[in-house]
């Protein structure tokens, strides 16, 4: 089966640049001459939204923690107290934290998932960049230790935030 030619993309936004009447982008405006290569590129960016997906799932237990953090301090607000594990039900607070507290824990139950899609957005994202599998695969061992750093600064928990939450 015979591979289809590259498709000439626009420098600028990524527009594909086939069968235009005009030698010019259409999303961008900006020229281009099809007999010179320096003026397109076949290569293709990944998005800037899979860019920001990636780097979500990437900070995953860093944001869950921050969304802890945020429910102990709106307990804190309408305690006048620091919640305490054992003392203070999150449930039984207000209905704000009662929210907060849903969330936070619905959003312990993604964990394994947003594991799964960082290593498929690590796959992809190697593959988009045409990335060597050297490369690849020192992005994955990154994405472990990013992951395992941060899971460590959660296990750690100076205010007892975890432990609050889950009681």
């Amino acid at each position: 089966m015979p591979s289809r030619p590259p498709i000439p993309r626009c420098i600028d936004c990524d527009y594909r640049l086939e069968g235009l009447v005009e030698n010019r982008c259409p999303e961008c405006g900006r020229p281009f001459d099809p007999m010179n290569a320096d003026t397109f590129t076949i290569e293709r960016r990944p998005s800037r939204g899979w860019l920001i997906a990636t780097g979500f799932v990437w900070c995953y237990p860093l944001l869950w923690n921050l969304l802890c953090l945020f429910t102990w301090l709106v307990a804190w607000m309408h305690l006048g107290h620091p919640p305490q594990a054992w003392v203070d039900d999150p449930n039984s607070i207000s209905s704000l934290v009662d929210v907060l507290v849903f969330i936070s824990v619905l959003a312990i139950g993604f964990v394994p998932v947003a594991l799964m899609c960082g290593f498929a957005a690590n796959l992809w994202l190697g593959r988009v960049l045409r990335l060597p599998v050297g490369r690849q695969i020192l992005m994955h061992v990154l994405f472990i230790i990013v992951w395992f750093a941060q899971l460590a600064i959660v296990r750690m928990d100076p205010t007892g935030t975890t432990m609050w939450l889950m009681d």
